[in-house]
């Protein structure tokens, strides 16, 4: 008999503990008695709760009513489940082997292509025609208040596989202590005048960039910023070569535009090469936690999957 009582006591003590959060459904407002008590109980519902009604406030009476049967204790055991890192870290861990073992050797076949297509470029670029490179920079000032007026970049193009009729290119500069992003603006320049050998030719440079060159020579300018050059037309004997003859599929261009600057942004766009290039079916190894875990999550609560999912 006694033993019986033992038993019925804990059974009790083990329910209270289950049960100790708030019995309400998660669109009342708790009172301030019943929020310390809960939180006193466990710490981390108060930064659940802060998060909750800041998205649950302003929804319509319709949502409401889809999840009228959900309450705190039963959403915030679903989220502690989810941050629940015991759980899935071992997961994770067994994910990984899994999309390596099922996608990942499509990753070295990206790469492969892209390494292809960027010697491709290499060795059909316009550049092996000219070289083109800064060579002066000249500034005209104003006599009566001696400010500057104009200034003009001389850049040397020299011929390197015999003359050339005509070259077209373009440049862009971006400060050194700024160049996380190699964006720039593109200045285009062309040369008319046939090439035989090494000359400088002379464009003026637009009025928002002009004011860069004070006090600058092409040394200092050169230490101070990074330029780009890219040609991208020559004619040679009479025929017209542009860079746009150069087939790369797009989703190549993407990868090698930021390879050197953005990872993260490389990958994203070399699993975009993948699906497009290599294997349609290909998914992405976020993508594929992504699903594990959906999965798992409605399984364990759909209502509180569903409504997660629509906030």
């Amino acid at each position: 008999m006694r033993a019986g009582r033992i038993y019925l006591i804990a059974a009790v003590m083990l329910l209270t503990r289950c049960s100790s959060m708030p019995d309400k459904v998660v669109f009342e407002k708790l009172s301030t008695e019943e929020l310390a008590k809960t939180i006193k109980r466990d710490t981390a519902f108060a930064s659940f709760y802060e998060a909750l009604h800041k998205q649950v406030d302003g929804k319509d009476d319709l949502f409401k009513a889809k999840y009228i049967d959900l309450s705190y204790e039963r959403l915030f055991k679903y989220y502690k489940f989810l941050n629940d890192t015991s759980y899935w870290n071992p997961k994770y861990g067994q994910w990984e082997i899994d999309w390596k073992g099922e996608f990942g050797m499509h990753i070295p076949k990206a790469d492969s292509t892209i390494k292809f297509w960027k010697n491709y470029l290499v060795e059909n670029s316009l550049s092996r025609f000219v070289k083109i490179e800064l060579a002066s920079i000249k500034k005209e000032y104003y006599s009566y208040i001696g400010e500057l007026k104009e200034v003009h970049l001389g850049f040397r193009m020299t011929p390197l596989m015999g003359p050339i009729e005509q070259v077209r290119f373009n440049y862009g500069f971006v400060a050194k202590i700024n160049d996380d992003f190699k964006v720039y603006k593109k200045n285009y320049c062309i040369d008319t005048d046939p090439l035989y050998g090494s000359r400088v030719g002379y464009w003026e440079v637009s009025y928002p960039d002009r004011d860069k060159f004070i006090g600058k020579t092409v040394e200092t300018f050169l230490r101070d910023f990074n330029i780009y050059i890219e040609v991208t037309n020559v004619r040679k004997n009479g025929k017209n070569l542009s860079a746009d003859d150069l087939k790369v599929p797009d989703e190549v261009k993407k990868c090698i535009e930021v390879e050197d600057d953005y990872p993260v942004l490389y990958r994203i766009y070399r699993e975009e090469l993948i699906k497009s290039l290599i294997f349609p079916g290909f998914i992405s190894e976020l993508e594929y936690y992504a699903k594990k875990q959906a999965e798992i999550r409605e399984n364990r609560d759909a209502l509180c999957f569903n409504f997660l999912k629509e906030l």
